[in-house]
């Protein structure tokens, strides 16, 4: 685009100070919205945390519910508008699902059954958001 002085009447071109400016911002837009060569790193490393967090808040559970027969996450899991990790899953005690959220430090979601005294703990199967499982306790 070329300007016309009011003066003299003669095209000038725009500062190149100018054309810079909208090469560098053209250049951050591609960079943060493009791959990264690093995006895989990252990705492992939340695969990675995510995992050692769903095994946390299910030995979490099981420390004081030792009548779940299977704890089995439905995603990954993710730090919310508290602040705090939690994933969605499916806790089982004596056949029965219940839809919860856990968390390392705590756990919410549908109400649990009464816990029966004397309930002797059994190994729990684990069954994690990337479709690995473990037996615990």
């Amino acid at each position: 685009m070329l300007a016309v002085h009011r003066r003299t009447g003669s095209r000038a071109r725009p500062p190149r100070a100018l054309g810079l400016a909208v090469a560098v911002a053209v250049a951050v837009a591609v960079a943060l919205t493009s791959c990264s060569p690093f995006g895989s790193v990252a990705l492992k490393a939340t695969t990675a945390t995510n995992l050692a967090n769903q095994k946390k808040a299910a030995l979490s559970l099981l420390s004081y519910r030792p009548d779940v027969e299977e704890i089995r996450f439905t995603q990954p899991g993710s730090v919310g508008g508290g602040g705090s990790w939690a994933a969605n899953a499916v806790v089982t005690i004596d056949g029965v699902d219940y839809d919860e959220i856990l968390g390392p430090e705590r756990a919410g979601g549908n109400p649990l059954p009464r816990l029966m005294p004397g309930t002797v703990p059994t190994r729990s199967t684990v069954v994690y958001s990337d479709g690995t499982s473990e037996a615990l306790r």
